[in-house]
């Protein structure tokens, strides 16, 4: 109690102690309840909820690295899929996928690749003639000034246009699934690439 501004104080039965220990026992022996009941929830949220992983890389040679790390993943007989491939690219690029296609072929890896609607059939004939790969052009005439990666849960976002290229590599299962939808709709609605077709 407070008298003339001056606190005073009066010693409470020592029992008083017994009692407030059992009171915070009982509050602890509640939480502990609680979180139980919560815990199989929390983990079940915790399995569905994968970190993901980001990593930037800058210049064509960045592009190049990223792109070839699918090879360390993919094994026999699995495939990457590429979605928005640019119509139009500089020399050195084709040399650099020609050069890649040789080395997918060696390891046995399938590629299924959707091209901007404006790509030539000189292209479309050379990257079809490598086995084990599908080159289409996509389904809608869409701009495509970046292109996707598709392989395991890793999705990798190119932009290989400006002074300085970069790709955005994400490591998720959730998000790579959820590309992976968008590219097979649009596939569903792509054509095969007839190889005899006049050259444009």
């Amino acid at each position: 109690i407070y008298k003339e501004k001056t606190k005073y104080f009066q010693a409470a039965p020592p029992d008083n102690l017994i009692t407030f220990l059992e009171n915070q026992k009982k509050s602890i022996e509640d939480t502990e309840k609680e979180i139980k009941e919560i815990l199989p929830q929390l983990l079940l949220k915790r399995a569905y909820s994968k970190k993901s992983n980001v990593t930037v890389y800058e210049g064509f040679k960045g592009i190049m690295t990223v792109y070839t790390k699918r090879f360390e993943v993919l094994k026999k007989r699995e495939e990457y899929l590429n979605l928005g491939l640019p119509a139009i690219q500089p020399e050195h690029h084709h040399a650099f996928w020609e050069k890649d296609h040789k080395e997918r072929v060696k390891r046995k890896i399938k590629a299924r690749l959707l091209y901007n609607q404006k790509v030539s059939d000189k292209i479309l004939k050379n990257r079809n003639s490598y086995w084990g790969c599908d080159a289409r052009r996509m389904p809608f005439d869409i701009e495509t000034p970046s292109w996707i990666l598709l392989y395991k849960d890793t999705v990798v976002i190119a932009i290989p246009q400006g002074i300085n290229p970069i790709a955005i590599e994400i490591n998720n299962p959730e998000i790579a699934r959820s590309f992976e939808r968008y590219f097979e709709w649009y596939w569903e609605k792509s054509k095969i690439f007839i190889k005899n077709k006049r050259e444009n």
